[in-house]
């Protein structure tokens, strides 16, 4: 398209194009201006420019629940234009001051977080957001409302509390719901909890939620009733002992545990044991019983019992056996020893012979039928 326009430079010194009169498809334009003075001198100016009559498309990818807070994960929405650059122009309907709030230009498939929290909205109303999108050519897209009801009231309730100890099944305490004296428009909510156990007693954190996000939280102590539960300890151990020293020379630590449902317990069980023998007397080489008790430590009366049976050996001396030759002639085992052949013996001190053959002085030739005699 050409268009040329004749002014006397004299009398103008500005000149305004407008296009009202001309019809534009969409797409990019470039506009020349040609300027010639009496003289024939001439100037060239281009300026470019697109026509965009298309509004733009966006989507709502999240927006609070409905019924919410204004806290948190509830106190936002989410736009995002979909193939070109936009800016959003968002109105909270129902409010004192239902003012119209521009957002910042994002480019398409980005998105814009709209928080609601700086609104100061109250309370147990409800509330309508309007919202369209803009792109730069001014169009305006198709506007899209939401609504949603405020509720910032905080849970109300009482822990239950269990007639008895608490006892240990399954890796779980038991659990009794507390009982939810108030609620706010969100009428549903959930309930969940964590424990910390401490000695015979359950510190227990309820939690209760509701649909808007309030929530409130106690602490609640509960005290444990043992039940069930396992005496760990090896059944028999052998330790050795040296029979020429006073009093056996040696010692036998006690190794019990015990385990429960849930968890491992030697804060809430005290464990003794009794045994034939006191301590420094027992017999070298020979065996006795030891005899656990695992006390709840709670107050509860719970006991596990369980018998563990200890042997003794006396170490050999270091010339026993015949391990000061070389090579040795045996080995000491729990107080015993073996012998390498052709050594044996209490102290692997008896050799065993080798067989040897004798050798014919003469040659003997029999006949039939003849008695024989031999000496060699």
């Amino acid at each position: 398209m050409s268009v040329q326009i004749l002014f006397d430079w004299h009398r103008f010194s500005k000149l305004t194009f407008r296009s009202e009169n001309m019809t534009f498809q969409d797409g990019d334009y470039v506009l020349q201006v040609t300027t010639e003075d009496d003289q024939n001198n001439t100037a060239v100016w281009n300026a470019e420019f697109t026509v965009d009559t298309v509004a733009p498309e966006f989507d709502i990818i999240s927006s609070p629940a409905k019924v919410a807070n204004t806290q948190g994960a509830n106190r936002h929405f989410v736009f995002s234009c979909l193939a070109e650059r936009c800016r959003f122009v968002v109105v909270v309907l129902n409010h004192r001051v239902p003012t119209p709030v521009v957002t910042k230009w994002i480019d398409g498939g980005e998105r814009h977080q709209f928080d609601i929290a700086r609104l100061g909205l109250g309370s147990g109303k409800s509330y309508t957001l309007e919202v369209y999108a803009e792109d730069e050519a001014r169009n305006a897209g198709q506007k899209k409302s939401y609504n949603w009801t405020v509720d910032r009231t905080t849970p109300e309730f009482v822990p239950s509390q269990p007639s008895s100890p608490l006892a240990c099944e399954d890796d779980l305490l038991t659990v009794i719901e507390p009982n939810v004296t108030r609620i706010g428009l969100a009428r549903n909510y959930s309930i969940s909890f964590s424990d910390t156990v401490e000695q015979c007693q359950v510190s227990r954190l309820w939690t209760v939620t509701d649909a808007a996000g309030n929530s409130a939280a106690k602490t609640q102590t509960l005290p444990i009733g043992i039940t069930d539960g396992q005496l760990e300890f090896l059944p028999f151990v052998t330790v050795t002992c040296d029979s020429s020293q006073s009093g056996g020379g040696f010692n036998v630590t006690s190794s019990a545990s015990v385990k429960t449902a849930c968890f491992v317990g030697f804060a809430l069980f005290n464990i003794t044991y009794t045994e034939d023998h006191a301590p420094g007397s027992y017999p070298c080489p020979g065996s006795w019983l030891r005899r656990y008790v695992a006390s709840s430590s709670c107050g509860d009366g719970f006991e596990l019992r369980g018998n563990q049976t200890i042997r003794t050996v006396d170490v050999c001396p270091a010339s026993a056996c015949g391990r000061s030759f070389d090579p040795p002639r045996g080995f000491c085992l729990s107080g015993q020893c073996g012998c390498n052949k052709p050594w044996y013996g209490d102290n692997c001190d008896v050799k065993i012979l080798e067989p040897k053959l004798g050798t014919e002085s003469e040659t003997v030739v029999l006949e039939e039928g003849r008695g024989f005699a031999y000496a060699p």
